[in-house]
């Protein structure tokens, strides 16, 4: 399935091999978004898969699915007012979930902080999956 993915703590080498393992034809590809100190933001897609990247002066907005209330404009839009250079604006991100009708996970970096947000749809419509072994976080949209 292809989808997002969050690893930290991974070492490099097993984490490239586990994405290969991802690849079920040709036509899937493996992109890295951000590559911090300890951990890696990518996705596995086909052409075509509804993912977008979506980057402003504070942050990488990482979108996955599809909102049928909003064009992709007004995404990029709303997105951009999600975090200031000090902060999130947690009231602005709730209240753009709550009103999105759709299928969607959003993995949010903001760069100052070195935080990371995901979420999905407020009815959870595409799971995320974790594992944590004490050392390692992955959060994945593959099992």
């Amino acid at each position: 399935m292809p989808g997002l993915i969050f690893s930290a703590g991974h070492e490099d080498e097993k984490y490239s091999h586990a994405v290969e393992q991802l690849q079920f034809d040709n036509d899937y590809s493996f992109r890295t978004y951000h590559k911090g100190i300890q951990h890696t933001i990518g996705a596995n897609s086909y052409p075509g898969y509804p993912l977008f990247e979506f980057r402003s002066a504070h942050g990488i907005v990482l979108f996955e699915g599809c909102v049928y209330s909003h064009s992709m404009d007004s995404l990029e839009e709303s997105f951009n007012g999600f975090f200031t250079a000090e902060s999130w604006c947690t009231d602005k991100i709730q209240n753009w979930v709550n009103q999105a009708d759709g299928e969607f996970v959003l993995m949010i970096l903001h760069q100052g902080l070195q935080e990371l947000l995901i979420l999905n749809d407020r009815w959870g419509r595409l799971p995320v999956y974790w594992f944590h072994d004490g050392k390692q976080l992955v959060l994945s949209r593959e099992i």
